[in-house]
Formats: structure tokens, C-alpha cells, sequence
């Protein structure tokens, strides 16, 4: 489905049977698959959620400052699980981002705009009007 979801009509009832029967069940019928569905992926959430704690619990966190908005941080290559959480006090009117290409941090006004050049991969600071 997610590939035909891609394709001009292409989740047409035509297109995906099976899929339309199903969502022609009724509500229970709908309910009972799903949750049968779910429960034999639900272990591996389960372990990956564990997995996930101990690696956040395993590290040893500080406290950065963005001045003007942006933080920058490159990672050790050599450390083979990392991970950035990043909190902003209650009520600020950014929302944080990090940047794969860069890993680096910046944060966005509420409006959603940034004044970093699409040339640049360096973080600017945020546009606060």
C-alpha cells in the first residue's frame, strides 16, 4: 500500500481488494485485526524501547547553552551509539531541531522560519519575528 499510495489512483478499491473488504468490517472486525496484527510486533517495540532507556540511561548528559539560537556539535565517529536530547524551557516559542547532515542543533521560530542560506549547511540563528 505504501507504494501504490504513490501512483495517481493508485489505492483505488480496484487497486487494493483486500484492502477494501477490510475496511468495509465492521468496527469490531477492524479492531479484533489490528490489535492481532499488533500484538505480534509488539515484542520488538517492547526490546527496542528497552534497548533505547538503557542507551539514554548509559550516557552521561550535560548542559549546553545555544547562544542567539543555534548550537553546533560535532560527534565521535569512533562512539558507536550517540544521541542528543535536547529540552527548551516551558513556554519558549522555538521548536528544536537537529540536522543529520551537520548534527547540529538550531531552533525554529513558531512562524517555521529559519534563516539558513540552502547553500550554507551551517545553522543560523532563528528569524524571531
Amino acid at each position: 500500500m505504501k507504494h501504490r499510495s504513490t501512483i495517481p489512483g493508485g489505492t483505488c478499491e480496484f487497486d487494493l481488494p483486500d484492502y477494501t473488504h477490510w475496511l468495509n468490517q465492521p468496527d469490531e472486525v477492524r479492531g479484533r485485526t489490528s490489535r492481532t496484527g499488533l500484538a505480534v510486533i509488539r515484542p520488538l517495540g517492547d526490546a527496542v524501547s528497552e534497548l533505547l532507556w538503557m542507551t539514554r540511561e548509559q550516557g552521561k548528559s550535560r548542559p549546553e547553552v545555544a547562544p542567539g539560537g543555534v548550537f553546533h556539535l560535532l560527534l565521535d565517529r569512533d562512539v558507536p551509539a550517540q544521541m542528543i536530547r535536547i529540552s527548551l524551557p516551558g513556554g519558549t516559542d522555538s521548536i528544536p531541531r537537529s540536522a543529520a547532515v551537520t548534527t547540529a542543533a538550531a531552533c525554529v521560530s513558531s512562524s517555521g522560519r529559519t534563516r539558513t542560506p540552502a547553500r550554507s549547511r551551517r545553522p543560523r540563528t532563528c528569524d524571531s519575528r
